[in-house]
């Protein structure tokens, strides 16, 4: 009985050790190796914004994988005017921004083509009337590379300062 039980652990142990032989999917690469042309693009953007009386918020630079939404959670204050920028990758051929509100309701939307005139970057003004969550949503597609690098910039209204006089209410 013995020699049974012991026989029947070790097939059990040398299934589970060579069940761990089986490739992993594929993962993004862990570390983010911004191209070269995402630091001046931002760095503009971060200038222009700051002269136009914006304070910065967030600025991540992530790898997501084509074709599949990434979200992100915001705490957003009411009557205070924000601005999102998207910067793309350059190989993507379309990219979508969503933002939904607590109540999943979609109050902004922008989608561009690779053939756009503006190139790779969203940005959109809003102003929420009420103080709560909002999700941002964003996707990007590309045929030939899988893993896109991205750039999302948050900018709040800080001052009266500067020549922008671009004010939406939605």
């Amino acid at each position: 009985m013995q020699k049974t039980l012991l026989i029947l652990f070790l097939f059990f142990c040398k299934c589970l050790v060579f069940g761990q032989n089986k490739k992993p999917k594929s993962r993004p690469p862990t570390t983010v190796n911004l191209p070269q042309y995402y630091k001046p693009q931002a760095d503009s953007i971060r200038k222009f914004y700051k002269l136009n009386g914006f304070e910065l918020l967030i600025a991540e630079f992530i790898v997501m994988e084509s074709s599949y939404e990434r979200a992100i959670i915001l705490a957003l204050e009411a009557d205070t005017w924000y601005e999102f920028v998207f910067i793309s990758d350059k190989g993507a051929h379309t990219q979508e921004v969503f933002l939904y509100d607590e109540a999943e309701r979609k109050v902004l939307y922008k989608k561009k083509k690779w053939a756009d005139v503006d190139g790779n970057i969203i940005d959109e003004a809003y102003i929420p009337r009420h103080s709560e969550y909002h999700m941002l949503k964003f996707v990007q597609e590309c045929r030939k590379k899988r893993w896109l690098t991205t750039g999302f910039l948050l900018f709040k209204k800080t001052s009266t300062a500067g020549p922008n006089t671009k004010y939406r209410k939605n």
